[in-house]
């Protein structure tokens, strides 16, 4: 929930996909490879998208599942 325009807006978004556990696992290799071969990393403690992207496996994940955004009960194009 939020505002824009001074206008309340409520912005959803989904992840749907097959394979959960293969999708957990693949982004798990991932994010502990960025977490060996990356040197610059703040020491403490993190949510991954504080302190990586996941750019690099995109394509990986739009094979295998699909983003669904929603603002005000409307899918967005």
């Amino acid at each position: 929930m939020g505002k824009k325009d001074e206008r309340d807006v409520y912005v959803e978004c989904f992840l749907n996909g097959s394979n959960e556990a293969d999708m957990t696992g693949k982004v798990a290799a991932f994010v502990a490879e960025m977490l060996y071969v990356v040197t610059d990393l703040p020491r403490g403690v993190f949510h991954i998208d504080q302190v990586m992207t996941l750019t690099p496996i995109k394509p990986l994940l739009r094979q295998r599942a699909f983003v669904e955004i929603r603002v005000n009960g409307n899918i967005l194009a």
